[in-house]
């Protein structure tokens, strides 16, 4: 009876060591299953902050050493000259119009207007502002009159144009030009040279289109342009040359012996404000073509600023789950390793009987 209660005791200790292992056993999965779980988790983590971290690396390459914040001032900077210049040249714009006003009704149906070229003083440049006197004066009333492509059309302005004011039509197929012949205009540079001055063309100090070349050598090429006094009288008064001078203040020298100057009053500044209106556009398509290269990269430096803002933040929070994930790996392995050796001496047991 002995040997039967011990083994009953044993029996029945055997069924609580399967009970207890068959849960233990059910709790090793779940715990298996969690840490897998985890494991994953913490696995797609590390590829999303790798991932990210690449891309904040491509964006802040984008834009290199950048400052977002100079940029800014320089568009600011940008926009306000542009401003400035943009007064300038409507305060210019308003000054040129006033003196050189020309307008015309279209003459016919169906008139090409682009017959009409303008008014001498609108068609030239002048290469160099210091000559803008000298040329104003050697053109005279010149720089008013209108250049068109022929007769016929000056005929039809004249007569259906119905003009505001008088006008002297150049026809360009009827120009005769008169320019100074080259022999001359050598002699004259070497009578400059030997005084140490200098002695141009009026025609070769001005900017134009070759289309109306005959309009403008009859306006400005049988003058010549000298720095002095003294130059411009041992050109005009030399026998050999006999050439119209006049000097950057505007003296005039007439080979008849006819010499005129003293004050200019407001001679040169109409030629001279013309050159700084056309500087004056220039210098704003230049201005406003690199405001819209500054407004790109400003644009560029504010997109990727701000995506690169946005990753770092969302780089933090999946680095702070990683952590917790695997701090949870951590304490699931330490459970593991604390908890291996009863389940096993279970185990054993449990095979044993």
């Amino acid at each position: 009876r002995e040997a039967e209660s011990q083994l009953k005791q044993i029996s029945l200790k055997n069924d609580h060591i399967k009970t207890t292992l068959k849960a233990m056993n059910k709790d090793t999965k779940t715990e298996q299953a969690s840490y897998t779980k985890v494991l994953k988790e913490s696995e797609d983590l590390k590829k999303v902050i790798e991932k990210a971290e690449q891309e904040i690396s491509t964006l802040t390459g984008k834009v290199g050493n950048i400052d977002e914040a100079s940029v800014r001032v320089k568009s600011e900077s940008l926009s306000s000259n542009i401003s400035t210049l943009k007064d300038r040249i409507s305060q210019l714009t308003g000054i040129v119009n006033a003196k050189l006003a020309f307008e015309f009704k279209t003459p016919e149906k169906g008139f090409d207007r682009s017959r009409v070229k303008g008014l001498v003083a609108k068609l030239v440049t002048v290469t160099d502002k210091k000559t803008a006197t000298a040329l104003e004066i050697a053109a005279g009333g010149k720089l008013y009159q209108v250049v068109v492509d022929n007769e016929v059309t000056g005929k039809l302005l004249l007569e259906k144009g119905q003009l505001t004011k008088r006008v002297t039509i150049l026809p360009l197929n009827k120009i005769s030009s008169r320019s100074i012949d080259a022999d001359r205009l050598n002699q004259a540079k070497a009578a400059a040279s030997k005084l140490k001055g200098t002695a141009n063309l009026a025609l070769e100090l001005v900017g134009y289109d070759d289309e109306i070349r005959k309009a403008i050598e009859y306006v400005f090429g049988n003058v010549i342009v000298c720095d002095t006094s003294d130059v411009a009288k041992s050109i005009t008064f030399n026998k050999s040359i006999g050439a119209r001078t006049v000097t950057l203040d505007g003296d005039v020298y007439e080979p008849s012996g006819i010499m005129s100057g003293g004050s200019k009053n407001q001679m040169g500044q109409l030629l001279s404000t013309i050159s700084e209106l056309s500087e004056s556009q220039q210098k704003l398509d230049e201005m406003r073509n690199e405001y819209k290269a500054v407004e790109v990269t400003l644009g560029q430096v504010e997109l990727s600023g701000g995506k690169v803002k946005e990753l770092t933040a969302a780089v933090e929070l999946k680095k702070h789950a990683l952590k917790m994930c695997d701090d949870k790996l951590a304490n699931k392995d330490t459970r593991r390793r604390t908890e291996g050796e009863p389940r096993g001496m279970l185990y054993i047991i449990y095979c044993w009987s």
